[in-house]
């Protein structure tokens, strides 16, 4: 029997070559070539792409999960690792740990090309999806590989799902303010360290990071959508961005074009 919520189906979404912007739940996550990884909960996403040459994976999220308790052992269950794949995810190898995770994952899935291995019964012989599970199980729970000391960790509670979402819903509407970690952990009850893992397992970066990046995609959608006397300047202001010159090496830095220029395309009659 499925539990409440349960997900029957994932993906996987691997680049090589090319970028896509993908939309879940409210969230957006961007990959480039090289590219990270996104994972998927079986939900309805929106994806815009040009030239794009990726690797999709399908897989159950409650094999997953069965996978990353067996590597855990010491009798854990798949429970609290169920909980944590509902979420969409997105790891961009920021540690030596994701990207040599991410290289062998790479390095494995060049291993389906060969077709008489297939035919014959070799992937079945060689463990090949058991071996996918685990690598995908290591890079969404790296907590998996333990220390660096080499002793087990204990996988992370299972966290309180909506009181994180309610904190992003709240970040989301107040944009325009200043927003500190202590109003933070105020709004949602967590401790700053609780907000730095829950903001990396999620979104694969700190809170800081991401409150910047979601006030650079609002500027940029204001930009394409300007009122009548909108200026780069006043955008900027409008989304928290109190440095001008700041906020045009932040927004070219993160999209590959000065604010100016989105205007000026926000503007264009075509």
């Amino acid at each position: 029997m499925l539990e409440a919520e349960e997900i029957e189906h994932a993906m996987v979404v691997l680049t090589y070559a090319g970028s896509v912007q993908v939309t879940m739940q409210q969230h957006r996550f961007e990959l480039k070539e090289p590219g990270g990884l996104l994972y998927l909960p079986g939900a309805a996403f929106e994806a815009r792409t040009g030239f794009l040459q990726e690797v999709l994976i399908h897989l159950a999220p409650a094999q997953l999960a069965l996978t990353a308790a067996a590597i855990a052992g010491d009798g854990h269950g798949p429970r609290p690792f169920r909980s944590r794949l509902r979420q969409p995810r997105f790891l961009s190898a920021r540690s030596n740990l994701e990207h040599d995770l991410l290289i062998t994952l790479r390095r494995v899935l060049t291993t389906l090309d060969a077709s008489t291995l297939e035919a014959a019964g070799g992937f079945a012989a060689l463990g090949v999806e058991d071996l996918l599970l685990r690598l995908l199980a290591l890079l969404l729970f790296p907590e998996l590989l333990g220390e660096q000391s080499g002793e087990p960790r204990r996988p992370a509670p299972e966290p309180r799902e909506q009181a994180f979402n309610d904190l992003l819903e709240w970040i989301q509407a107040h944009l325009h303010t200043p927003i500190t970690l202590t109003q933070m952990e105020l709004r949602s009850a967590y401790s700053r360290r609780s907000l730095q893992i829950l903001f990396q397992e999620r979104f694969g970066c700190s809170p800081m990071q991401w409150l910047k990046a979601q006030r650079l995609e609002a500027a940029r959608q204001a930009l394409l959508h300007p009122d009548a006397d909108d200026t780069v300047a006043t955008i900027a202001r409008r989304h928290g961005f109190a440095d001008l010159s700041g906020f045009a090496m932040g927004f070219r830095r993160r999209y590959g074009v000065l604010p100016s220029g989105v205007l000026r395309l926000g503007r264009s009659p075509d």
